[in-house]
């Protein structure tokens, strides 16, 4: 039956037994629920009502506070009667982390307690897809099922690894019930690709108390923000390598063609220049000494008696290097002979000694 308003609606029943045929109304024994949550309990063949009424409660139908819970234990004050918004508590969950709805909804096992023996997992799977990073799995508890504190505990599994054994809602919400907490795994993906969440009963559960429950799941991938940044600087080393490999070949390659260049420019002729002589030089007609100047440039040669060349003094001494030594190659009868070069010619050049007539 679809209500239009929110909040707290009371549910009234209505059975009026009768024959009919072979079917007598008044042994009929049959389970009764409202909203999935069992209300009477039977196990006959056929079940009726002959009339529902669904309507609104006042605000404070209900109250919190107020009632008292009466058992083998004693009689105890019964708070969150209602429980239709968690008890938050510092330190616990908060809307921000999940809503309402999120908290005061579970899914429980073993509810009615039917069979004693019937101990089971209730499982969950959900879809991954393939192998990557490794994943968060987040896992809202609530105790909206318990009607007081220390009596619910269970385990939890992931991936069939045992993840949390006998949680106590209890201790977790500093003794209180209705309040929402919430626990983070991280785990890997296995190669099924499918992340299984899993809660069943514990060793410390009793007997007529073999409960657990899950209000909510959350499955989200970690992006590594190290592996991210792992990643980016050994890309980034390798940029930097790279430039600097190709910088230093560039650097090469200028630093050859500058060589290069170098030496083409030295394997050309040297333009004339002028260079001046301080060394004294004998004089042919008059004798004595004189200081000359010299230009280094082309020798001109004129030809002589006999079809001998006449060379300039300053071209032979230019010829010679100034009669260096080191251009020596032999001794005549008149002094020294130098070995000269002058325009592709190579001659011997004798000097005369001191003394001795030209």
């Amino acid at each position: 039956m679809k209500q239009n308003e929110t909040g707290t609606h009371l549910v009234r029943l209505h059975f009026s037994p009768f024959r009919v045929q072979n079917f007598d109304l008044s042994s009929a024994n049959f389970n009764v629920l409202a909203n999935g949550f069992l209300l009477l309990r039977g196990d006959s063949e056929f079940a009726f009502v002959s009339a529902i009424e669904v309507f609104s409660a006042p605000k404070y139908f209900i109250i919190d506070d107020g009632a008292r819970l009466v058992n083998g234990n004693g009689i105890k004050s019964y708070k969150n009667l209602t429980s239709q918004v968690p008890n938050y508590q510092n330190g616990g969950a908060a809307r921000e982390i999940a809503p309402d709805n999120v908290y005061m909804t579970a899914r429980e096992m073993n509810r009615d307690n039917s069979t004693l023996n019937g101990i089971f997992n209730v499982t969950w799977d959900f879809p991954e897809g393939s192998l990557g990073d490794p994943t968060l799995v987040r896992l809202h508890f609530c105790d909206i099922v318990s009607p007081a504190l220390n009596q619910l505990y269970f385990n939890v599994y992931i991936n069939d690894y045992s993840a949390y054994r006998d949680l106590d809602l209890s201790m977790l919400t500093v003794h209180v019930l209705s309040s929402p907490v919430y626990l983070d795994f991280v785990v890997d993906l296995d190669d099924s690709g499918v992340t299984r969440v899993s809660v069943g009963p514990s060793d410390l559960s009793t007997p007529f108390k073999i409960k657990a429950i899950l209000n909510g799941a959350e499955i989200m991938r970690l992006v590594n923000p190290i592996g991210l940044h792992a990643k980016s600087k050994k890309r980034n080393t390798w940029i930097l390598v790279l430039f600097i490999v190709g910088g230093f070949v560039i650097c090469c390659l200028a630093a050859a063609e500058v060589l290069l260049m170098f030496k083409c420019r030295k394997k050309r002729a040297k333009p004339p220049r002028r260079v001046e002589s301080a060394g004294w030089t004998p004089l042919r007609v008059y004798g004595g000494s004189s200081y000359s100047i010299m230009s280094e440039g082309t020798a001109t040669m004129s030809p002589g008696r006999n079809g001998s060349l006449k060379l300039p003094f300053v071209d032979i001494q230019a010829a010679t290097n100034n009669f260096d030594e080191s251009l020596i190659i032999g001794m005549g009868g008149f002094g020294m002979v130098y070995k000269g070069c002058c325009e592709a010619m190579c001659p011997g050049v004798k000097a005369g000694s001191p003394g001795v007539p030209d």
